[in-house]
Protein backbone atom coordinates (compact mmCIF):
# COMPACT_ATOMS: atom_id res chain seq x y z
CA UNK A 1 0.00 0.00 0.00
CA UNK A 2 1.25 3.48 -0.85
CA UNK A 3 0.55 6.45 1.39
CA UNK A 4 1.14 10.02 0.26
CA UNK A 5 0.79 13.34 2.01
CA UNK A 6 0.68 16.99 1.07
CA UNK A 7 1.61 19.59 3.65
CA UNK A 8 -0.16 22.89 3.17
CA UNK A 9 -1.42 25.85 5.11
CA UNK A 10 -4.35 26.38 2.73
CA UNK A 11 -7.50 26.16 4.84
CA UNK A 12 -9.74 27.83 2.23
CA UNK A 13 -9.88 25.09 -0.40
CA UNK A 14 -11.19 21.55 -0.24
CA UNK A 15 -8.89 18.55 -0.13
CA UNK A 16 -9.77 17.70 -3.72
CA UNK A 17 -8.83 21.22 -4.94
CA UNK A 18 -5.50 21.05 -3.10
CA UNK A 19 -4.69 17.67 -4.65
CA UNK A 20 -5.62 18.93 -8.14
CA UNK A 21 -3.44 22.02 -7.64
CA UNK A 22 -0.52 19.89 -6.48
CA UNK A 23 -0.91 17.45 -9.38
CA UNK A 24 -0.90 20.35 -11.87
CA UNK A 25 2.72 20.95 -10.91
CA UNK A 26 3.69 17.76 -12.73
CA UNK A 27 2.73 19.10 -16.13
CA UNK A 28 4.65 22.33 -15.47
CA UNK A 29 7.73 20.36 -14.41
CA UNK A 30 7.45 18.21 -17.54
CA UNK A 31 7.34 21.36 -19.68
CA UNK A 32 10.52 22.65 -18.00
CA UNK A 33 12.16 19.24 -18.51
CA UNK A 34 11.31 19.45 -22.21
CA UNK A 35 12.67 22.99 -22.42
CA UNK A 36 15.91 22.02 -20.66
CA UNK A 37 16.63 18.82 -22.56
CA UNK A 38 15.08 19.35 -26.00
CA UNK A 39 15.31 23.09 -26.55
CA UNK A 40 18.59 24.02 -24.83
CA UNK A 41 17.47 25.89 -21.72
CA UNK A 42 20.05 23.96 -19.67
CA UNK A 43 22.93 25.86 -21.31
CA UNK A 44 22.30 29.56 -21.74
CA UNK A 45 24.33 31.01 -24.62
CA UNK A 46 24.96 34.54 -23.31
CA UNK A 47 26.51 36.14 -20.25
CA UNK A 48 23.97 38.90 -19.78
CA UNK A 49 20.47 38.53 -18.38
CA UNK A 50 18.85 40.73 -21.05
CA UNK A 51 20.24 38.62 -23.87
CA UNK A 52 19.28 35.37 -22.15
CA UNK A 53 15.77 36.67 -21.52
CA UNK A 54 15.31 37.23 -25.25
CA UNK A 55 16.76 33.77 -25.96
CA UNK A 56 14.46 32.07 -23.43
CA UNK A 57 11.42 33.92 -24.80
CA UNK A 58 12.15 32.94 -28.40
CA UNK A 59 12.81 29.31 -27.48
CA UNK A 60 9.57 29.30 -25.46
CA UNK A 61 7.70 30.46 -28.55
CA UNK A 62 9.43 27.73 -30.58
CA UNK A 63 8.26 25.10 -28.07
CA UNK A 64 4.69 26.39 -28.30
CA UNK A 65 4.83 26.26 -32.09
CA UNK A 66 6.34 22.75 -31.99
CA UNK A 67 3.66 21.55 -29.57
CA UNK A 68 0.82 22.98 -31.66
CA UNK A 69 2.21 21.45 -34.87
CA UNK A 70 2.68 18.04 -33.23
CA UNK A 71 -0.87 18.15 -31.87
CA UNK A 72 -2.27 19.10 -35.27
CA UNK A 73 -0.33 16.63 -37.41
CA UNK A 74 -0.55 13.70 -34.99
CA UNK A 75 -4.20 13.37 -36.02
CA UNK A 76 -3.24 13.00 -39.70
CA UNK A 77 0.11 11.15 -39.67
CA UNK A 78 -0.08 7.58 -38.45
CA UNK A 79 3.31 7.16 -36.70
CA UNK A 80 3.24 10.58 -35.06
CA UNK A 81 1.88 10.84 -31.52
CA UNK A 82 0.93 14.03 -29.70
CA UNK A 83 3.38 13.31 -26.86
CA UNK A 84 6.48 12.95 -29.09
CA UNK A 85 9.51 14.79 -27.80
CA UNK A 86 11.84 16.50 -30.26
CA UNK A 87 14.55 13.82 -30.06
CA UNK A 88 12.06 11.03 -30.72
CA UNK A 89 10.66 12.87 -33.72
CA UNK A 90 14.16 13.25 -35.19
CA UNK A 91 14.83 9.53 -34.73
CA UNK A 92 11.87 8.81 -37.05
CA UNK A 93 12.99 11.29 -39.69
Amino acid sequence: MIYRSIFTNDWKHSEKKIIEFYNARGSAEKAFDMMNNDFGWNRLPFSWLDENTVYLSIIGMCRSLYKSLIDKYSEKIKFLESNFRLKKLFSYL
